[in-house]
């Protein structure tokens, strides 16, 4: 079993990052939310790989989220090498949104 993953570059890791918000960010925009003002959910469910990059991708949502008002649920399915995780971003209509910008604006950096 490879351990490649233990040996990514700080590049690496940034590229793989922002590859995985692009993602995102286009299944965001394609996801059906709830079109009531004060309420208006995002989700989102991938296939990622490696613990390290994993732990970087839950924190800086995690931390956006809390810092937008909204609350983010995760949900894991661990096989091998490899995690389906899914997240599940609520709140404000337009916290859901200014969301979706931070991840544009990350990818397009």
């Amino acid at each position: 079993m490879s351990h490649q993953n233990a040996y990514r570059s700080v590049e690496e890791y940034r590229r793989l990052l922002r590859e995985e918000l692009d993602r995102m960010y286009r299944e965001a925009c394609r996801a059906e939310t709830n079109r009531k003002p004060q309420a208006a959910t995002m989700s989102y469910q991938s296939w990622i790989e490696g613990p390290r990059f994993m732990g970087r991708l839950d924190w800086w949502l995690q931390n956006l989220a809390h810092q937008l008002g909204l609350s983010i649920t995760v949900q894991r399915q661990t096989s091998l090498l490899r995690q389906r995780v899914e997240y599940t971003v609520s709140g404000p209509s337009e916290g859901i949104r200014r969301f979706q910008a931070a991840i544009r604006d990350l990818v397009n950096d």
